[in-house]
Formats: structure tokens, C-alpha cells, sequence
């Protein structure tokens, strides 16, 4: 019992010596009721900041044709696929052709019968014409003999009537003679319509490059003509040279421009970032999927010997601006009533007076955080440029970022063991902030 008791009495002597001298031990929440806030900081220091508008988007080819059927056939056979390397001219499908191949038979011996009626035409033309040159001879022989008197008045008309009848024959193998030459114009033209369709039931490649798609099988009936193709065969494209299709919102567009160097953040190639050039903005506004109004932008990516799939969903950062000042987490900016603020505060150049909120950054300085009003600059997806207000090595409070919604003037505060090692600056992930994943338009 008597051990019981001096145990109590050392155990209540132990806890009073904590409360009272802990705060000199440095134990945290011990030796005061007001216990110092753990937080985080990072160094404001001075660097290059790259201002930048981020979209989301997809890669694909920058050269690919889709091959569509311009004849409605039956697929005999498909020489490729998925995959295979092709040259240009090489044949990739064949159409069944037994109808066409009859019908330019037909074709062609309705030439060949047009083009013996204009011989015909033409032969009985030049009949009528060496006619016509005998009638007008014998015209001005009767007429001469008319004059002399040697013939009556009705022998020289029968001679200008047989002339006038003669002539009006040419007139008419002249108008045979045309329209047999129409004719065979239009059986030249059903002519090379036909052999076109035929020429269309073998598809060949456009260009040198990479089978990606193809979408039919032997026997399957594509369906299409040469005004209105039809069915998409299959797609073709130059791999070695591949883009980003951005979806650039309506409210940054104005900021991009050709030339500017981009970023490409694919999302199946976490571990590898691209670099591109943006090479063409759309002139005309398309609404996305999600509703919102954007501009599609076009970045060229440099591949390096790297080898992408179209279709790949993506983010880039297009760089717009490069800046350098002194720089800290963006989160760390805050915008705070004046009225929460200390007065002193009130009459910094930072401060518009007109404005009930304003732009502050919390330092820590000997345990304390204060409030410093600040001008705030240019911002990437980490950092922001601070133009006024701090300096570089001040101690910017960081986070946590709920802490820094509650934080004020004065409040005692004690750095983070985790801070040194893991700043949340470098929490921010390669593919941009949340809701901007990339996503197929």
C-alpha cells in the first residue's frame, strides 16, 4: 500500500515537471495552452518562371488518309494489316469488278459502232461537198451560156436549183457529222467513267507509311461513289511524324500563337515528357464534348526516335511568357479581408485601399506568422512571381492548405520535420491540376 501511494505521488510530481518545463525541453503542446501550429514552409527565392496555358487533347498523325470505298463492291481481298508498313502504290484491297468489267466491254463496242457512223458521216460529207463543187461549176457554165444565149432561162434555174439543193446537203451531213462526233465524246466519257470504277476496285496506297485501322473483311460490301465516298476501308499514316490535337479554352486562345514551344504530357508514357512546337490555331471556335468553347491547336511533337499511337489521350503546357522574380508555391498566395488584417498593414503599397481583399503571403518569422501584403505576378502550374512585398529567403508558409484558409497574424507556429523533406510545391503532378486530364474530343 505505502508502495501504491509513493508510486501515484512521483507519477503526479513527473506530469507537473512536463507541464511546467516542457516548453524549455521543447515538447511540442506541452508547458502552455496555446500550442504552436505545425506547418510547412519553402524559401521565397529568386528564378525563372515560365507562364504557360495549359489543354487538354490527343495524339494523332500529322499526315493520315482514310481510305474510303468510292465504288459499291464485294471485298475479294485484303492484302494488309493492322500495323504493316506500306509504299506508295502498293495494293491494299481488291474489289470484285465482274459487273464493271462487263459493262466496259459493252462500253466499248458502243464506241467502236459510234465511231464507224462517224467514218460513215464523215465519208458521205465529202461526197456531198465534191457534189456541191460540180453543182456551183455548173451553175456558172449555164449561166454563161444564158448570157451568150445559148441556153433558155429555165435551164440556168434547173442548174441554181440543183446548186441550192446541193448545198443545203452538205448543211445537213455537216450537222451528222457533229452529232456522230458527240456521240463517241460520250462514249469516250462512259468509256473512262467505266475503267475509273474499275481502277477504284483496286485500292493502293497513297503514301509511303503505317496500316493503323483496317475496318473490313474479305466478302463484307462496301458501298460508296466517286462524288460521295462511302465506307472508311481502312486508315493510313506517317508515324514518324506526330501532333497533339489541344482543346485550348475560348479564354486562352488569345494567348497562343504559331511558334510557341509546348510541353506534351502523355498520359500511357508517364516516365517520358515531349517537347513540340504549336504549328496551326484554329480560326473557327468548336464546341467540346463537356460543353465548353474551345480552340483546337495543333502541337508537332519532336519524337526522337520514339514511336506513339494515335488516339493517345494527352495534356501540354504551351508556353506563352517567360518571367524571373522572386517565386513561391501558388498556393501560398492568399487573398484576405483588410479587415482580418493587422492595421499596420493597411499602409503597405501593396494594399489598394479601394478593395475590400487582399493578395498576402504568410512568413514565419521566430515562431510567428505575419502577414505580409504582397503584388502578385505571373504564375505556371507550382509557383508564382511575387513583384513586391517579400524577399528572397524569407520563409513563406506553405501549407497545410486548410490551415492557411484559418491562419492569422500572430499565430504561433513551429516548422514540420515532413516540410524539409517533402515541400507540397512538389506535390503539383506532371499532368497538369486535377479536371484537366486529357480526354478524346
Amino acid at each position: 500500500m505505502r508502495l501504491a501511494i509513493i508510486a501515484i505521488i512521483l507519477v503526479v510530481l513527473g506530469g507537473l515537471g512536463l507541464l511546467f518545463f516542457g516548453e524549455q525541453l521543447g515538447i511540442s503542446g506541452l508547458g502552455s495552452t496555446n500550442s504552436a501550429t505545425e506547418v510547412r514552409v519553402e524559401v521565397a527565392e529568386e528564378g525563372d518562371l515560365v507562364e504557360s496555358v495549359s489543354a487538354p487533347g490527343w495524339i494523332e498523325p500529322v499526315l493520315q488518309v482514310a481510305l474510303s470505298a468510292e465504288v459499291s463492291a464485294k471485298v475479294i481481298e485484303v492484302l494488309i494489316d493492322e500495323g504493316d508498313a506500306v509504299t506508295e502504290g502498293q495494293l491494299l484491297v481488291r474489289l470484285e469488278d465482274r459487273e464493271l468489267q462487263a459493262d466496259l466491254k459493252a462500253a466499248q463496242a458502243r464506241r467502236e459502232g459510234t465511231q464507224y457512223g462517224l467514218n460513215r458521216e464523215e465519208t458521205s460529207l465529202e461526197a456531198r461537198r465534191r457534189d456541191l463543187e460540180f453543182s456551183q461549176r455548173e451553175v456558172e457554165r449555164v449561166r454563161a451560156l444564158f448570157e451568150s444565149g445559148d441556153v433558155s432561162e429555165r435551164e440556168l434555174e434547173q442548174a441554181e436549183s440543183n446548186f441550192a439543193n446541193t448545198k443545203t446537203a452538205v448543211d445537213t451531213a455537216l450537222i451528222a457529222v457533229s452529232s456522230a462526233e458527240t456521240n463517241l465524246v460520250s462514249a469516250d466519257a462512259d468509256l473512262g467513267r467505266l475503267e475509273a470504277l474499275i481502277d477504284n476496285t483496286r485500292v493502293t496506297a497513297p503514301m509511303d507509311g503505317t496500316i493503323i485501322m483496317v475496318a473490313i473483311e474479305p466478302g463484307e460490301v462496301v458501298t460508296g461513289s466517286v462524288n460521295n465516298p462511302g465506307t472508311i476501308m481502312l486508315k493510313v499514316a506517317d508515324l514518324n511524324r506526330m501532333m497533339m490535337k489541344a482543346e485550348v479554352p475560348e479564354s486562352d486562345v488569345s494567348k497562343v500563337s504559331e511558334e510557341k514551344p509546348a510541353k506534351v504530357f502523355v498520359n500511357a508514357y508517364e516516365d517520358e515528357d515531349f517537347v513540340g512546337t504549336v504549328t496551326q490555331v484554329a480560326l473557327e471556335r468548336t464546341r467540346a464534348d463537356d460543353g465548353n468553347n474551345i480552340f483546337l491547336t495543333e502541337i508537332e511533337l519532336e519524337l526522337q526516335g520514339r514511336r506513339l499511337r494515335s488516339g493517345l489521350l494527352s495534356n501540354t503546357e504551351i508556353e506563352i511568357a517567360a518571367h524571373r522574380g522572386v517565386k513561391v508555391p501558388y498556393q501560398a498566395v492568399l487573398t484576405k479581408p483588410l479587415d482580418e488584417l493587422p492595421e499596420a498593414l493597411h499602409d503597405a503599397a501593396e494594399v489598394d485601399d479601394k478593395k475590400k481583399r487582399c493578395p498576402v503571403v504568410f512568413v514565419e518569422q521566430d515562431g510567428v506568422a505575419k502577414a505580409v501584403a504582397v503584388r502578385p505576378g505571373p504564375s505556371d502550374l507550382t509557383h508564382r512571381i511575387v513583384e513586391s512585398g517579400i524577399a528572397p529567403g524569407d520563409r513563406v508558409i506553405t501549407g497545410p492548405y486548410k490551415l492557411l484558409e484559418t491562419l492569422k497574424d500572430g499565430d504561433a507556429v513551429v516548422i514540420s520535420t515532413e516540410a524539409l523533406t517533402r515541400p507540397e510545391s512538389q506535390a503539383a503532378t506532371r499532368s497538369g491540376p486535377p479536371g484537366r486530364r486529357g480526354r478524346r474530343w
